[in-house]
Parts: structure tokens; sequence; C-alpha cells
């Protein structure tokens, strides 16, 4: 912003969620990654999906997996193309209408995230109730691991459990060759971090796909 500058989505996203913007930046968002997936023709590349954060407050509206369907049906998306990422930061409850959308997303074929797991409050129980797939944990629990005795003891059992509920693991903020090893040999199956790419435009990241080894 010109008067502001740089303001954080972690200040404007809970301002959008109070006000009811949120559920119009989500369709707005789900409609730019969708049109991506279909300009770029993600489906011919090694990229399996797309991972697009939500808010629990778009799940609570009655009408969500119903304009979900109908965006990816628009650009011609196939549902396991997408994941949808939740924030553990507010409680999801057990509200009927959430569990609707959730579970009607679900049988559709679109797949759910858990993310920045350990940061917030109620993990276990996201985790005991809710479909999950993919269980991303958060950067700060990765780097307080390879600072603190404790903290790596503690993320070694974290992820030894998630791997005997059979979930996919995504390790959050891996910025050196060290901690891509540490971490893949505690368990981890994907990766996320700077020692890779920082976030780069669509152009870019096609040319970072194309150059890049498989």
């Amino acid at each position: 912003d010109e008067e502001l500058g740089w303001i954080s989505p972690e200040k404007f996203i809970p301002i959008a969620e109070k006000n009811g913007l949120i559920m119009e930046m989500g369709d707005m968002i789900l409609k730019k990654v969708c049109k991506f997936i279909r300009d770029y023709s993600i489906a011919d590349t090694d990229i399996e999906y797309i991972e697009i954060n939500i808010s629990p407050v778009q799940l609570t509206q009655l009408d969500f997996a119903t304009r979900v369907i109908k965006i990816l049906e628009n650009y011609g998306v196939k549902p396991e193309q997408i994941n949808f990422e939740i924030t553990e930061t507010a409680s999801l409850g057990t509200m009927a209408v959430l569990n609707d959308n959730i579970g009607r997303l679900v049988d559709y074929g679109i797949s759910f995230s858990l993310d920045d797991y350990g940061s917030g409050h109620s993990n276990i129980d996201y985790i005991n109730h809710m479909p999950f797939k993919i269980i991303k944990i958060d950067k700060c629990i990765i780097w307080d691991a390879f600072k603190n005795e404790k903290a790596g003891i503690t993320l070694e059992y974290t992820i030894g459990m998630l791997n005997a509920l059979k979930l996919l693991i995504v390790a959050e903020g891996v910025e050196t060759e060290e901690m891509r090893d540490k971490l893949e040999n505690i368990g981890c199956h994907y990766m996320q971090g700077w020692y890779y790419s920082k976030a780069v435009p669509d152009t870019e990241f096609m040319e970072l796909i194309s150059s890049t080894p498989q």
C-alpha cells in the first residue's frame, strides 16, 4: 500500500474474515489458480496439485462447496489438481455446515492439508477429526529443532506419530542442505522453503520447474 507499505497476511486476513471480504477474496484466488492451471497446462507437467489457503470462515458458508465445484468446472480443472490448506489458528469446532462442505469437497476429489501444524491450538483434535491428507509442520517448529535438543526430540516423535497415522508430512522453512537431509532421514516426505526457491511469479515458476531435474 502506498501509505502503509507492506501489509502482512497475518494482519489483513483476520480483518477480511471479520468484515466478510474473505469470501470474495477466496473466490478470486481460486479463480486465479484455476486459470493458471488451465492456461499453463499444468496437467502436462509433473505438478500433481496446487495448494490454496482457505479460511475456516469460508467453510462455514452454506454454498461454499457448490461455488468451488462450479469454479473448477468452469475452468476445466480436475478436483485432484487442487489441495486446500487450513490453518489451525482458528477453532473449527463441529459445525454441521463446515463438516458438510469438507465432506462434499473430499467426495468430489479435492484433498485437504493442515497448515502450520504446531503453531496454534487444538492440533491433535484437528488430526483426529478432520480428513486431512497432508500435515505441514510450521517453520518455527522446524527451526527450533535445529537449535534446541528438546525441540529436536519433540519433532522426531511428532513425525513418527504422523507417519504412524499414514499422513503425508511437509516440512516448512527448509533453508539448507543440512536441514533437508536431516528432515528426510527422520521421516518427512516433502520439503518447502528457500533452499528450493522463494515465492516467484507464474512465468518464472514455469521456467523454474522446466529447468529443474526430475
